[in-house]
């Protein structure tokens, strides 16, 4: 006969089994309130799905031997067993699902090392290989705390469209465009930019013959607006014509659709115009100078219990502040508009209509072309011209470029002042006492004013230990980490492409090319996708295939 259990001990037992049950079955959800479950997930795909490389971490050092003599290397690095190095806070439930995804990285770190499949590993841990771990163990539990951070709504935005997450709280990331939701400007094109520019390449921007001199015939073919957009479009054109972003000619030699953008949040959208035929019947423009990322932020140091400071600054619609010579206005077309829908749809006036009309032009067509007044974004030379800008703007304010964090620069000397640039961003940093970045904002603030530029005051950061700098997060002032939202939209979207087995190169490409972003911050990561670049070769290449090997 079994022992006597109390009415109490009956219902917390079956209580503790019905959550147990409820943690389970998250397994099998898309995101999972628990979001151990998608580095369970991407550990046991990983294994399954990648041919000879799952099955190298599947039953490579999962066995042990005796150490014999002196182990010098640190590989090959036996797999974590049972109990070890698991946290004292951890349930063993919880910790068997973690040690699995901690083993696949162990897995991983062994098949670049070269450790043959099979092999088996030391019973005994040296002293740095047991550092080693500990410090695996130690990523693998913040990168499992930055999965459980972000709620829903704040991270959507960063899948692709193709990725199915179930329901998109936010709606899709491309398409659905809402005229009132795009940032217009109320004065557009302010900034002239040229100025700032080098002789030779202002003689370029400022002559059509130089900068589409070599142009085919047939540019002036626009991809047609779909028509549940059609309305939203009209808006936005008219939106645009009366703050100064575009004009309306009869007629335009180049130009492309526009493309509705989600920002992240979901509330905002970025309207981009699609140049790329332009673009490749443009010259060939300059690399932006000084274009901040993720490495050039790795140049940062501080000394022993200092931290690093930043303050930011984002310049609002910057593009659209930065007036288009005139003659490249009509090489800028965007898909064409019926006069009756700009009075019927717009509200606007015939002699409403002429004024925004280019000279040269006339109504006496049914059908105008609007035209970028401003440097759009989406030609290929537009990152260059606002670039050059801000480091004049910058240059002017007091950082000068012997200051500049960047790749192609010496790394400065004292980081008491530095700064990085990215065409509309600018983080100033600092690991000397606290108001030294503020006050460097302060002055840009002021050449911002006297310029007549605007700057997207909401998005200001001033003297913080914590930052988002080029879509990397300075945390604590003390080092760099993925964003939390970043990271759950590269695991879903991963998991996503491994489960399916199934993807164009284009959908791997985007993939890809976030990965490599955030891989800068250890350059040696890039190495291992040797294997992929042959697949994403051509990344515009839409058609289906099996991907994974």
């Amino acid at each position: 006969m079994g022992g006597y259990r109390s009415a109490s001990s009956r219902r917390l037992s079956t209580t503790r089994r019905l959550k147990w049950l409820r943690w389970r079955s998250q397994q099998h959800m898309i995101v999972p309130e628990d979001r151990l479950w998608l580095m369970y997930r991407l550990a046991m795909m990983t294994m399954l799905h990648t041919g000879c490389f799952g099955v190298f971490l599947d039953s490579t050092c999962s066995t042990r031997f005796p150490l014999r003599g002196r182990q010098r290397d640190i590989f090959p690095l036996s797999l974590v067993a049972g109990q070890e190095f698991k946290p004292e806070s951890w349930t063993t439930q919880r910790w068997a699902l973690l040690r699995l995804f901690v083993n696949a990285v162990i897995g991983s770190l062994n098949w670049c090392y070269g450790v043959k499949k099979g092999a088996v590993g030391p019973i005994c841990r040296t002293v740095v290989q047991q550092d080693v771990v500990s410090r695996i163990v130690s990523r693998c539990l913040n990168f499992e705390q930055r999965l459980q951070e972000p709620s829903a709504g704040s991270w959507e935005a960063f899948t692709p469209d193709w990725v199915d997450l179930g329901e998109r709280p936010l709606g899709p990331k491309y398409g659905n465009l809402q005229a009132e939701a795009v940032d217009v400007l109320p004065c557009a094109g302010a900034c002239d930019p040229s100025t700032c520019l080098p002789q030779e390449v202002r003689e370029v921007v400022e002559c059509e013959g130089l900068m589409f001199g070599e142009a085919p015939a047939g540019l002036d073919a626009y991809e047609g607006v779909p028509p549940e957009d059609r309305e939203q479009y009209v808006k936005l054109v008219v939106r645009q014509l009366r703050a100064g972003q575009l004009g309306l000619s009869s007629h335009a030699k180049g130009g492309g659709g526009v493309i509705a953008v989600a920002k992240p949040g979901g509330k905002r959208q970025r309207a981009v115009w699609n140049g790329s035929r332009v673009s490749a019947a443009a010259a060939k423009p300059p690399k932006p100078r000084h274009l901040a990322s993720p490495t050039a932020l790795t140049f940062l140091e501080c000394m022993e219990g200092r931290t690093i400071r930043c303050s930011k600054r984002d310049a609002s619609c910057w593009f659209d502040q930065l007036a288009l010579p005139k003659e490249l206005q009509l090489w800028m077309g965007r898909p064409p508009v019926y006069l009756e829908e700009l009075c019927s749809v717009g509200d606007m006036t015939k002699e409403g209509i002429q004024k925004h009309m280019l000279p040269g032009s006339h109504t006496n067509k049914d059908l105008v072309v609007p035209v970028s007044l401003t440097w759009p974004m989406g030609f290929a030379w537009s990152s260059y011209v606002a670039q050059e800008f801000l480091l004049d703007l910058c240059n002017s304010a007091g950082l000068s470029e012997h200051k500049v964090l960047s790749c192609e620069t010496t790394t400065p000397m004292s980081f008491e002042l530095v700064f990085a640039a990215a065409t509309d961003d600018l983080m100033i940093f600092s690991d000397a006492r606290p108001g030294v970045t503020q006050s460097a904002a302060n002055r840009v603030d002021s050449e911002f004013q006297r310029r007549g530029a605007v700057r997207n005051s909401r998005k200001d950061i001033d003297d913080e230990v914590s930052a988002t700098c080029v879509g990397v997060q300075l945390e604590e002032g003390t080092h760099l980490g993925v964003p939390p939202q970043r990271c759950i939209a590269m695991v879903v979207s991963l998991l996503f492409v491994l489960e399916k087995a199934f993807a164009s190169p284009k959908q791997v490409h985007q993939i890809l090319g976030v990965q490599q972003w955030f891989d800068l911050l250890c350059r040696c990561k890039l190495s291992v996708h040797n294997k992929v670049y042959s697949f994403v070769r051509d990344p515009l290449d839409t058609t289906g295939r099996p991907c994974l090997v």
